[in-house]
């Protein structure tokens, strides 16, 4: 199943698919995907209860379903563009304090001085 392609979708239609749940099922996806978002990578958890509530709260035709029918590329980046990037970011980081993980995790500035680091450290 594309679970990260989905979460990409889910990230971008955010505010849309608000709108298409009621507010008990809508507390439990944005309790989901906080508790997801802030594991690491490396540990986060199998998304199954995140991919069955969006599997049956959402219309069979919904671009978030569609994407759960992908397959997933192991060594394919999830992230496409950089719109789709800042939407996650943007989702995560009003998530945060919903969940608490079990490292501290970076702060946006954090990643961007990392990455800035990183790139300025490369050769030329």
């Amino acid at each position: 199943m594309g679970e990260y392609r989905a979460m990409e979708v889910l990230a971008q239609r955010w505010l849309e698919i608000r709108a298409e749940l009621d507010d008990a099922t809508f507390a439990r996806l944005r309790d989901l995907v906080a508790t997801f978002a802030t594991q690491p990578a490396g540990l986060r958890a199998d998304p199954h209860d995140l991919v069955a509530l969006l599997g049956t709260a959402l219309p069979r035709d919904h671009p978030v379903r569609a994407a759960l029918r992908e397959t997933n590329d192991r060594f394919a980046s999830t992230v496409q563009d950089p719109d789709t990037l800042v939407a996650w970011v943007n989702l995560v980081a009003s998530l945060r304090g919903m969940a608490v993980p079990a490292d501290p995790l970076p702060t946006v500035d954090d990643v961007a001085r990392g990455a800035a680091a990183w790139l300025l450290a490369a050769n030329a």
